[in-house]
């Protein structure tokens, strides 16, 4: 008795702390949408209206374009930010559905073990699995065969080219003949993400390397950079998604690949989810920059620029974040 006693507290403290984590969680991530979405819509506002004074004066169709194409910009961010949180929800409802799936598929398994079951019920059963599937949609799940090492290179050729105008080395190295079970183009859009973040908390002058190995049951794809690196208090949130790691007041939309470009984290938790749709983990080992402790201290982004580096190396060693994505092993 005293042992269940015991249980049922800490199980109760557990709870109360992963209720307080939660509602952090949510408390900024609100925080961060509001702010995320109050910038586009300023500046569209404010553009419509100049856009107006400037047509009640009769100005050229060359000046009008300049507004319409601002306007553009920053409808497509919101339109940006709509297409993946939708697909975000789609993901999280597949899995939901295929979650189901296997559980009606272990109480069939289940009822054909136990002799008991009279066998009017036992057609009952099989009439509502079957009917419950049909509303389910689901397919067996079968994934195509990907070679890692080259679907790397293509992402990272594409990322290069993004981010050309980004002072950055990138360093690959690992095994060539590695394989994953998984769809070419979610790996590739789950590579396109981990180097996009990884762009964008690297300073300039700085490296990225991209790690490819093999463990006994494991594949594993490491995306590291030697950049800020994230607090301790913020790691835990990393995944949620809408959830900054820099302070709200210093936060800032740029264009992505900038440094501290200030995403979204919808990436990160896209590949959340899939990660449990699809049977892959996703890791994070961070430092934070010795010399920046908390989410106030800003990064100039640019290591010469630095007034606590003298050279690359007291760059690289003071901090930086390694993200790991583990396939199971084939066959």
């Amino acid at each position: 008795m005293a042992q269940l006693q015991q249980a049922r507290i800490e199980a109760l403290e557990q709870s109360r702390k992963e209720l307080e984590r939660l509602n952090k969680a949510k408390s900024k991530a609100l925080n961060h949408l509001s702010h995320e979405l109050k910038t586009p819509l300023s500046v569209i506002q404010g553009n419509l209206r100049l856009l107006k004074r400037k047509l009640e004066i009769s100005t050229s169709p060359v000046e009008w374009e300049k507004y319409f194409e601002n306007v553009g910009v920053h409808l497509n961010r919101l339109f940006n930010i709509h297409e993946k949180a939708d697909m975000i929800i789609q993901s999280y409802q597949k899995l939901d559905e295929n979650l189901l799936d296997r559980e009606l598929d272990q109480i069939d398994t289940k009822l054909k073990e136990t002799p008991e079951v009279p066998a009017d019920l036992w057609v009952q059963w099989k009439d509502l699995k079957s009917k419950l599937s049909e509303c389910l949609h689901t397919k067996p799940t079968s994934f195509k065969s990907s070679a890692l090492f080259p679907s790397v290179q293509k992402v990272l050729e594409t990322s290069k080219q993004k981010a050309k105008h980004r002072e950055i080395k990138f360093l690959m190295e690992g095994k060539r003949d590695l394989e994953v079970s998984l769809e070419p183009e979610i790996l590739e859009e789950i590579l396109e993400g981990l180097l996009k973040n990884a762009i964008e908390n690297t300073p300039d002058e700085g490296i990225i390397q991209i790690i490819l190995e093999r463990t006994d049951h494991r594949t594993l794809l490491k995306v590291k950079d030697f950049g800020v690196g994230i607090t301790q208090g913020n790691q835990e949130y990393i995944f949620d998604g809408l959830f900054t790691t820099q302070d709200t007041d210093l936060y800032s939309s740029k264009k992505p690949y900038e440094f501290n470009a200030g995403g979204k984290g919808l990436d990160l938790l896209r590949m959340k989810v899939y990660g449990q749709r699809f049977g892959f983990e996703l890791s994070l080992i961070s430092h934070r920059c010795v010399h920046l402790p908390t989410d106030q201290d800003p990064c100039p982004g640019k290591i010469s620029t630095c007034p606590h580096c003298q050279k690359l190396e007291d760059c690289l060693s003071s901090g930086g974040s390694t993200f790991c994505v583990s396939f199971p092993t084939k066959g």
